[in-house]
């Protein structure tokens, strides 16, 4: 299976949703600040894809299986991945992840980088999580970063492995998804 990159511009009212679903193999992008991969149209945007707050469930585009969803993280205070640093990681550099006791094993496969290059960046280096909620008013949602190297241009990289428990990242960059049992 190959990913096809393909540059978006929608016309105002607009989305990428139903072309998203008839090209699953395609990694959208738009090159604008605060790019969203669903719309350019600020009146469409649908912080709701993965998770409705209206009602706490996941939608029918939440990319986790049944019983599963993505962690839900309105703000920096309720991150899903709060205090996971202090039960302790350890950066297992011949194959890439970080492991803690608790949580298992989190693969470090970097990102998509949006910036004019959609390239990946920091693999084997850095995991980028997604977490289910946009930040207010913003096309950006809540990602977690988890570093088994430091990485010059990340400050606060330099005491990894670490982890940075919410950071506003641009939804149409490429991240992992780390799914979490529904209760």
């Amino acid at each position: 299976m190959s990913i096809s990159v393909v540059e978006r511009t929608n016309t105002s009212g607009a989305t990428n949703l139903e072309y998203s679903i008839l090209n699953p193999n395609h990694y959208i992008t738009m090159q604008w600040s605060n790019s969203d991969w669903y719309t350019s149209d600020w009146s469409l945007i649908n912080g709701n894809l993965w998770y409705n707050g209206s009602n706490n469930t996941k939608t029918a585009y939440d990319p986790c299986p049944e019983g599963w969803r993505v962690p839900v993280c309105v703000n920096s205070a309720a991150s899903p991945w709060q205090g996971l640093k202090e039960l302790g990681l350890t950066y297992h550099s011949d194959i890439h992840v970080l492991e803690s006791e608790v949580l298992g094993y989190w693969p470090l496969g970097g990102l998509i980088n949006r910036n004019n290059t959609n390239n990946f960046m920091y693999v084997g280096r850095v995991g980028v999580y997604w977490s289910a909620f946009p930040l207010a008013g913003t096309m950006t949602s809540v990602a977690s970063y988890w570093y088994g190297e430091t990485i010059a241009e990340r400050p606060g990289s330099s005491s990894a492995p670490f982890v940075e428990y919410t950071s506003a990242t641009s939804r149409v960059s490429g991240a992992s998804v780390r799914c979490v049992k529904v209760e």
